[in-house]
């Protein structure tokens, strides 16, 4: 089963707030999941799809459940967090 573009999205914004969050980048998640770079990047940039198995496999590579990936989108402290950073970065 595929997700639906407005579940893709949200699956994309989550794992792109964890890899901030976490320091991670694409190439380890696609690494982890034992997959290649252009594998990740096709869904992530929504030239693909995410299958509901991959979305599980992604949750468990960052160590929560699917509720709790799901949920990231929605969480402000992983929101703001990396955002804060990557400003602070920028200025110096």
């Amino acid at each position: 089963m595929q997700t639906n573009q407005s579940s893709q999205d949200g699956v994309v914004s989550a794992i792109s707030l964890l890899l901030v969050a976490q320091r991670k980048t694409r190439r380890w998640l696609a690494e982890e999941l034992g997959r290649d770079q252009f594998w990740i990047g096709s869904r992530m940039n929504n030239r693909t799809m995410f299958k509901f198995s991959e979305v599980e496999q992604i949750a468990q590579v960052f160590g929560l459940s699917l509720d709790e990936f799901l949920a990231v989108p929605a969480a402000p402290s992983l929101r703001l967090d990396p955002l804060r950073r990557v400003r602070r970065h920028e200025s110096a």
